[in-house]
């Protein structure tokens, strides 16, 4: 579902509204015929658009329609090791990130110190390195998983990248994350 509003101040006076009357109706019977929805406001003469997920009943920033630059584009396996690597080898974020197979399936994994470093970075992430590179491996038909691990409370969940959903935090046992 699309809308349109002349400008970004009208669509923010009516942001509320249409969550509760027309985002909430149409999600609710989306997420209970477990189909993945969305809608999405556009403005008039500026090509901005703004999403709402409804599997994750939130609005996303506002971003080009245009250009491409918006979104780190990851289309190849190497490209999401370069963004690993990038996110490792800065020092001012406190994420471990390692891409590597897992049983033949491609995946990153992701390291925080805890949930509020999690809930700090997880919309940059998700925006940044986890959507385009799961994007790109469903393109090619390829499972492929994200792993968030919590070193605080010793947590994890995972992202499917073909169904787009997270499990919940469970507790770890395991190594290599």
């Amino acid at each position: 579902m699309i809308m349109g509003f002349p400008n970004k101040h009208t669509s923010e006076n009516w942001l509320q509204t249409i969550t509760q009357y027309v985002s909430a109706p149409y999600c609710e019977a989306a997420n209970s015929s477990n189909r993945q929805a969305f809608l999405a406001i556009t403005l008039k003469n500026e090509n901005v658009g703004r999403v709402y997920a409804c599997e994750k009943q939130e609005w996303s920033g506002w971003f080009s329609l245009t250009d491409e630059q918006t979104t780190n584009r990851i289309s190849t396996v190497a490209e999401a090791k370069a963004a690993c690597k990038r996110i490792q080898s800065a020092q001012s974020l406190p994420i471990a990130c390692k891409f590597n197979y897992l049983n033949d399936t491609p995946g990153i994994f992701l390291r925080l110190r805890n949930k509020s470093e999690y809930g700090r970075y997880k919309r940059t992430l998700m925006k940044s390195l986890v959507e385009p590179f799961c994007s790109a491996e469903n393109k090619k038909r390829q499972f492929a998983i994200v792993a968030f691990k919590l070193d605080e409370y010793n947590l994890v969940k995972f992202y499917s990248c073909p169904d787009s959903k997270s499990t919940e935090w469970k507790n770890y046992s395991g190594q290599g994350v």
